[in-house]
């Protein structure tokens, strides 16, 4: 079963066959999903009328930093 719309990015050969062995590829992702999913319907009401920089700063900055523990710099003008 597909799960993807691969438009010719990766090879379907990849992505099916290659992919899955990877090591991260079998992390368990379950609590950063449900953490984002949690931040998006806490977000969601502010994020309808957001421009690019409120959607950055409401939900992009935070998914990044406290769920998947990237550090993150704002872009410069």
């Amino acid at each position: 079963m597909t799960v993807y719309d691969n438009h010719s990015l990766f090879s379907d050969y990849y992505l099916q066959e290659r992919l899955p062995d990877h090591a991260a590829w079998s992390e368990d992702v379950s609590e950063a999903w449900e953490a984002a999913r949690a931040l998006y319907r806490k977000k969601k009401g502010i994020l309808e009328g957001a421009n690019e920089a409120q959607t950055e700063a409401e939900f992009i900055r935070p998914l990044l930093e406290e769920v998947l523990g990237f550090s993150y710099e704002v872009q410069q003008p």
